[in-house]
């Protein structure tokens, strides 16, 4: 299912990635999977979206660790925010709709004011 992904595999295949687009001269930052926020469709196969994140979570970690290039991790980002969570039990918080998709004010903004401060380092 969608929590059974192969971290190791995963991880070694945004390595690849990464190696090769550095091979080409493009300048790499990876972008992580950001959190999700229950409830969610899994729920009703005994997955939930805290399932879910916390593999995301997992992997985000991952390539932080192991990766020499900037690493954004939404997962994190949107996690430390205290609004992320309101309102409980509903799809919907500051950042995203319907669980999953950012919000262009918040969470687009959120990515893109993260993306801009690397560029500018």
């Amino acid at each position: 299912g969608g929590v059974d992904f192969n971290i190791e595999e995963t991880l070694n295949n945004i390595i690849f990635a990464v190696e090769v687009a550095q091979a080409n001269g493009l300048k790499v930052i990876v972008v992580t999977p950001a959190a999700v926020k229950d409830p969610c469709d899994g729920a009703s196969q005994g997955i939930t979206c805290n399932d879910i994140d916390a593999r995301i979570q997992e992997l985000s970690n991952a390539i932080e660790s192991r990766l020499n290039v900037p690493v954004i991790n939404l997962n994190s980002l949107f996690r430390e925010d205290s609004r992320f969570n309101n309102p409980p039990g509903s799809f919907d918080s500051l950042f995203i709709n319907a669980g999953l998709h950012f919000k262009l004010d918040t969470g687009d903004k959120l990515l893109a004011d993260n993306v801009l401060k690397i560029l500018e380092q």
